[in-house]
């Protein structure tokens, strides 16, 4: 939960890390598969063959599955799945409804759920490292592993939020100048009435320091 003293709740965030169930090339279940492996995350196919030097590891498709109550979420009003490591590519699927897909398996990548979640809910993401032509890499000194290697939230807002839908990030970005003053730009989703409230928990939005120390390759 982010919280600042005297400010009200700005997001909490929710990690379903555990208790998924998985299967290696498995097709795509409409109920909760009770004979699959269970598995927490992180979580990768090829812990053992894509570390034994044979190059021989199974390049493929896996799936997650786990239920998501409504109940077990605080009450927000706009909610997200963040996804922050899935290798290669991957699908996400609420209730047999996909939701999204996404090449590239080195970055955090969210999906709004809103419009989606009902008070029980069967969340399925398809994770596929076979290799093709779409996404890069796909030759390197290192093994394509398969997996959620990252932890998997749910973020709770409310209505008017710092924008999550904005290229992965967190809506905000912050540029230290040499001069030492900092910029900060921010992207709001949400009814806001044309403004914006910053509540500060300790620190400045922006700073000027005289002697900002510099970074030195040498």
């Amino acid at each position: 939960m982010d919280r600042c003293k005297g400010a009200s709740v700005i997001r909490n965030i929710v990690n379903i890390n555990r208790k998924w169930a998985f299967r290696k090339g498995a097709a795509r279940p409409d109920a909760w598969p009770a004979d699959w492996d269970i598995v927490n995350l992180p979580h990768t196919w090829n812990n053992i063959d894509g570390q034994d030097g044979e190059n021989d590891y199974w390049r493929g498709t896996g799936v997650y599955v786990r239920p998501l109550r409504r109940a077990d979420l605080p009450r927000a009003d706009v909610y997200f799945l963040e996804i922050n490591g899935a290798n290669s590519s991957a699908e996400v699927w609420l209730n047999g409804e996909k939701l999204a897909a996404h090449d590239g398996g080195y970055s955090t990548w969210r999906v709004d759920l809103t419009r989606h979640l009902q008070e029980e809910n069967l969340l399925v993401i398809t994770v596929d490292n076979a290799p093709n032509d779409h996404v890069y890499p796909q030759v390197a000194d290192f093994t394509f592993y398969g997996d959620l290697y990252r932890d998997v939230n749910v973020i709770c807002l409310p209505a008017t939020h710092f924008d999550l839908s904005y290229y992965g990030g967190c809506g905000l970005y912050i540029t230290p100048e040499a001069d030492g003053r900092v910029q900060v730009e921010s992207w709001v989703s949400g009814p806001a009435d044309g403004r914006t409230r910053w509540t500060r928990c300790g620190s400045s939005l922006s700073r000027t320091t005289t002697t900002p120390p510099l970074w030195s390759g040498g």
